[in-house]
C-alpha cells in the first residue's frame, strides 16, 4: 500500500494535511536517511553537466533542506511501506506573480528512477492539489527529457506540455574573432528599442514557442508583460552583468546578455550564462547573431570564465546551429509542464 502525504512546512514540527498516511515531523523528514537516499537517487538534476556526483548530491540535499525550512511552501511525499518513492516541493514564484498578474508557482521534484507510472499519477495529482490549496493559478514544473516516462503520468494528473528547452555548453576560448557589424555595450537610450525587439522575439507565437506565449491561459499579453519586465531587469543589472548589441544603419539589430553563474562547481569552474538574446526578424540571416555570440565568448574569456551556457527553445534552429559552430555541445533538454486549477480548464 502506498501513502501520499502532503505537508505544510513550518520552522519546527508540522501538522500535515494527512491524505493517506501517518503524520511526520519536519525534523524526522529532514534527517531521515531514507529521504536523503531519495534525493540522491533523483536522476539528472539541473546543472548536472557542470557538477561532479558529490557536488550534485550536496546541491540537491541543500535544496531539499531549504524546502523544509520554507513556511510558504508545501511538501508532498509518496511512500510505500515507509520507503519514500517521490517528493515534491510546491512554492510560489513572487516575481512571476507580480509581472503576470496571477499567482504563479513551481513544483520541484525528487523521485526514484524506477518510480511506477501508476504511483506517479496519484502523487502528481496531490502535487497539483497542494498548488491549488496555495492559491496557485499557474503551476510550472520541469523534467529532464531522459526521464520522459513521467510525461504520461503528468498528463493523466492534469498537466500539459508547454515548452521544450535545450541547453548547450562550450569551453571558453579567446580566439580574436572578427566582426561584420558594430558590437557595443547597450546604453540607457537603447532601452525602448531593446524592449521592442524583445517583444517582437518572444511575445509572438509565430516567432517563439516559449511557455508563456504558448499557454492558452496566458497568451500574447501576459508574455509581453513578462518579457518587458525581464528585459528591464537585465538592463538594470539584475540578472545580467552585460548587455551587448549589434547595430545596422544606426539601429539595433540584435542583442545578447551575459551573466556569471555560481554553484557548487565554482571552486573548479567559472561558468557564464546567456539569460536572453534576440535578433530582429528583419535582420536575421545577416551575421548579427554570430557576431554577438563571438563577442560574448570574448567577454567571457576576459572575465576569466572557463565555460559558457545557453538555454534555448527547441524550435530556435538558427541558435542551435550558431552554438554548434562554436563547438558547443548539447548538455540537457527540459520539458516544461503547466497545470491550472480545475475551474480554469
Amino acid at each position: 500500500m502506498r501513502d501520499v502525504t502532503e505537508h505544510r512546512v513550518s520552522m519546527s514540527a508540522v501538522r500535515p494535511h494527512d491524505v493517506n498516511g501517518p503524520a511526520m515531523m519536519i525534523r524526522e523528514l529532514g534527517t531521515s536517511p531514507a529521504f536523503r537516499d531519495l534525493v540522491l537517487a533523483t536522476p539528472f538534476p539541473d546543472w548536472d553537466w557542470l557538477m561532479t556526483k558529490e557536488e550534485m548530491g550536496a546541491h540537491e540535499l541543500e535544496q531539499f533542506e531549504s524546502a523544509l525550512q520554507d513556511p510558504a511552501s508545501r511538501l508532498v511525499t509518496l511512500e510505500r511501506h515507509g520507503k519514500p518513492l517521490a517528493a515534491a516541493r510546491v512554492f510560489l514564484l513572487d516575481w512571476d506573480t507580480r509581472v503576470l498578474g496571477l499567482t504563479a508557482g513551481r513544483a520541484k521534484l525528487w523521485f526514484r528512477p524506477d518510480l511506477n507510472p501508476g504511483d506517479a499519477v496519484e502523487w502528481l495529482r496531490r502535487v497539483k492539489q497542494a498548488a491549488d490549496q496555495l492559491g496557485v493559478e499557474l503551476l510550472d514544473l520541469k523534467i529532464d527529457a531522459r526521464v520522459a516516462q513521467l510525461a504520461g503520468p503528468l498528463r493523466a494528473a492534469g498537466f500539459y506540455l508547454v515548452d521544450c528547452l535545450v541547453s548547450y555548453a562550450s569551453p571558453v576560448r579567446g580566439d580574436g574573432a572578427r566582426y561584420q557589424h558594430l558590437i557595443r555595450p547597450a546604453r540607457a537610450e537603447d532601452r525602448p528599442e531593446l524592449v521592442s525587439l524583445t517583444l517582437e522575439a518572444f511575445s509572438d507565437p509565430r516567432s517563439s514557442c516559449n511557455r508563456f506565449v504558448i499557454d492558452p491561459h496566458l497568451g500574447v499579453e501576459k508574455a509581453a508583460c513578462l518579457y518587458t519586465a525581464w528585459m528591464a531587469n537585465l538592463l538594470d543589472g539584475n540578472g545580467a552583468e552585460a548587455v551587448l548589441v549589434s547595430e545596422h544603419a544606426g539601429k539595433i539589430a540584435g542583442y545578447i546578455t551575459f551573466n556569471t553563474v555560481r554553484g557548487p562547481w565554482q571552486t573548479r569552474v567559472a561558468a557564464a550564462d546567456i539569460p536572453l538574446n534576440a535578433v530582429s526578424s528583419a535582420e536575421r540571416g545577416r551575421g548579427h547573431y554570430t557576431d554577438l555570440v563571438n563577442a560574448v565568448f570574448s567577454l567571457a574569456h576576459e572575465r576569466g570564465c572557463t565555460h559558457i551556457h545557453i538555454r534555448t527553445q527547441l524550435t530556435a534552429v538558427p541558435v542551435h546551429a550558431t552554438w554548434a559552430r562554436r563547438g558547443a555541445h548539447m548538455v540537457k533538454t527540459l520539458y516544461s509542464f503547466h497545470a491550472v486549477p480545475e475551474e480554469r480548464v
